[in-house]
């Protein structure tokens, strides 16, 4: 059997720039805040046991274990999809010459009790173990720099957060055909190995 390569590090070369904005003493600028505070949206979410094989699309629930408190949350991987090479044309170094292909798989996690929005901003990023179809697993495959095609942190939408992960072949004419959650990141914990898979079928 060929060695499986298993770490796979590019750079992005593309910057991000943070704009500042200038203060000044405008009134037109001030904001007026409403006293009233808009009630919580809490939603039932089962928690899906370990084991469980869930198809793109749907829904599994977990329990987040952060800062002494636990908390539910939501998390669909919605789709895996084939990264155009030319989203890499700024990305350096020789890892990309020993991909096949790039895909992203992009999710969406809500909070089932929208109190707990602000604990999911911060430090939340899904980590999938991938398989092809081949029945390899991926190698680790990492961007390092800005890279906004597929950013590695969450990003606000309407109602939760959408995330991105990106998962390398190796062969060509490999798929990604599932992907097995192994964490939420490390200042969050799951205990023990979450082993629910989203089957890309």
């Amino acid at each position: 059997m060929t060695a499986r390569i298993r770490r796979l590090t590019v750079v992005a070369t593309t910057l991000a720039v943070a704009a500042t904005a200038a203060c000044g003493t405008d009134s037109s600028s001030h904001l007026v805040s409403s006293s009233s505070t808009p009630p919580p949206t809490i939603r039932n979410v089962p928690l899906t046991a370990p084991g469980t094989v869930l198809k793109i699309g749907q829904p599994a629930g977990l329990d987040v274990h952060r800062d002494g408190k636990v908390f539910r949350i939501e998390l669909t991987v919605t789709s895996i999809q084939k990264a155009n090479r030319a989203d890499f044309a700024k990305v350096t170094g020789d890892a990309m010459q020993k991909v096949a292909d790039v895909y992203y798989a992009r999710g969406f996690l809500t909070p089932a009790d929208s109190r707990n929005t602000a604990s999911m901003e911060y430090g939340i990023t899904p980590s999938f173990s991938a398989t092809t179809s081949s029945g390899n697993e991926t190698p680790l495959f990492q961007v390092l720099g800005a890279f906004t095609a597929c950013p590695a942190t969450l990003t606000p939408a309407p109602g939760g957060f959408t995330s991105c992960n990106m998962e390398a072949t190796t062969e060509p004419g490999e798929t990604i055909a599932s992907l097995e959650l192994i964490g939420i990141d490390n200042s969050t914990s799951i205990p023990g190995r979450p082993g629910i898979t989203w089957t890309n079928s």
